[in-house]
């Protein structure tokens, strides 16, 4: 099926090509099997590790709100590991892929099928009125507050505060729906997502403080949080008469790197023109690329703080140009 999307990624590509050469194009998507692995293993060990800390640790203490926070991100980091591993660049082959995929994808609360074959579509639609709706959906500052919370996102993410506007906007033929073997995939995601909660429960009763402070607590009180800002930092500005500008053009550093695992703001609009380069390599891309997209008139934004201002308080629309 054709892309509907506004952004001409075709062209994008190719001009990127042309601009600094195919070799250096071809070496930014050069997988490292030792960085996959190494990253694989301190991600989960962090997230242990973590959980032992806020088990352990007196609640509310300042190392523990570190923790807490950290684990957070950790957990949203998940999402990320199951997008860049196994949705994108099958780490590991297909099969291991899909596997190790469920299993990170249950940590973050995804299931691998649906959100593997909705994310294809976000690339193949990106920009169009159906594209991750629900986030158009957030079209009051009471709702993109409420987003804030655990019950806001589920709110949002099951379509429950959306307006008429919204109802007006079907989905492309074949886009954003599971067909055939994907529909049985998800549903038996789904049974295996319910034993992985079972088994949650049954180690909370044992080890309550580890999964209830560890897991459950960061969940709740931080994951929202940064979703909400992750949202700002991949759709919230976009240009849709601007082949390039698809995504939040904010200059990310050394820190929003680490905590959006390397795809927010500047690397989330690289990786939407390139989205097989590892995370590793994004840092290396996104400086490469910038000069060449600000001369093409990419919006850049370097202060976080304005961003949110403009998200929460000046209530400005999703995926579209900002007013300031």
């Amino acid at each position: 099926m054709e892309s509907a999307s506004p952004y001409d990624f075709t062209q994008a590509k190719k001009e990127l090509v042309d601009a600094f050469g195919k070799e250096a194009i071809v070496d930014l998507h050069r997988p490292s099997p030792f960085l996959d692995w190494l990253t694989f293993v301190v991600h989960w060990s962090a997230f242990f590790g973590l959980a032992w800390l806020l088990g352990t640790l007196r609640p509310l203490s300042a190392p523990w709100i570190l923790c807490l926070v950290a684990q957070g991100f950790v957990i949203m980091a998940f999402g990320y590991v199951l997008h860049d591993f196994f949705v994108h660049r099958f780490v590991g082959g297909k099969r291991f892929s899909y596997w190790m995929g469920l299993l990170t994808g249950f940590v973050a609360y995804l299931l691998r099928t649906p959100y593997a074959e909705t994310h294809y579509d976000h690339h193949l639609h990106t920009g169009t009125d159906p594209d991750e709706a629900y986030k158009d959906d957030l079209d009051r500052r009471w709702k993109r507050f409420l987003f804030l919370t655990p019950v806001g996102y589920v709110l949002a993410f099951e379509r429950n505060l959306r307006s008429k506007r919204a109802d007006a906007f079907p989905a492309p033929e074949g886009a954003f729906r599971l067909h055939g073997a994907e529909r049985k995939r998800a549903s038996l995601e789904r049974r295996l997502l319910l034993l992985f909660w079972i088994g949650l429960i049954i180690l909370a009763w044992f080890w309550p403080r580890f999964v209830l402070l560890g897991y459950i607590a960061p969940i709740a009180l931080v994951m929202p949080i940064a979703n909400a800002i992750r949202t700002v930092l991949e759709h919230a500005e976009t240009n849709p008469k601007n082949l390039f500008h698809c995504a939040t053009f904010y200059r990310t550093g050394p820190i929003t790197r680490l905590l959006f695992f390397w795809d927010g703001g500047d690397c989330h609009l690289v990786h939407h023109i390139f989205p097989n380069i590892p995370f590793y390599r994004m840092g290396r891309a996104v400086d490469l690329f910038r000069p060449f997209l600000v001369a093409r008139g990419v919006r850049e934004r370097r202060s976080l703080l304005e961003l949110l201002r403009g998200y929460f308080l000046r209530n400005e629309p999703h995926r579209a140009l900002w007013s300031a």
